[in-house]
């Protein structure tokens, strides 16, 4: 791997409380907190960038946060950090648009609550102590 991304593994993440690995692909996964809404799971693969601060949760690619909280659509494309090329922006694979403050991310790696549960995701919520489950697809993405 090419200097600098040799340091990081993923970059542009905000507010993460939840981390945990794909006991099935080993793959990485995240959850994050938006501002106010937008608060994501998403796939963390070498190079992960997810955009904080230029998008975040529902955000459209072409829409861009200004400091006073006002969104302004812009006609140009944005730009994102990426290490010559080797750092890929990544959308979420899951986003609420009202906060639930995610937080623990694990998965359910035997079947004590049933074999249909066993290798999802529970995410924990620290809005009212909520427990998210989620199915992964066939390809676990």
């Amino acid at each position: 791997m090419i200097y600098p991304l040799n340091l990081y593994y993923a970059y542009g993440i905000k507010n993460s409380f939840g981390i945990g690995f794909d006991p099935v692909t080993g793959n990485l996964w995240d959850t994050e907190n938006g501002p106010q809404f937008g608060d994501e799971i998403n796939l963390v693969k070498p190079g992960f960038n997810s955009g904080w601060e230029k998008v975040q949760g529902i955000w459209k690619l072409n829409q861009t946060r200004e400091k006073d909280g006002i969104f302004k659509k812009s006609n140009k494309q944005v730009e994102f950090v990426n290490f010559n090329g080797k750092g890929k922006y990544s959308n979420p694979e899951f986003v609420w648009d009202k906060t639930v403050a995610p937080t623990a991310l694990t998965f359910i790696d035997s079947d004590k609550l049933g074999k249909k549960c066993k290798n999802d995701i529970i995410v924990g919520s620290a809005n009212n102590g909520r427990i998210f489950h989620f199915n992964l697809n066939e390809n676990r993405k």
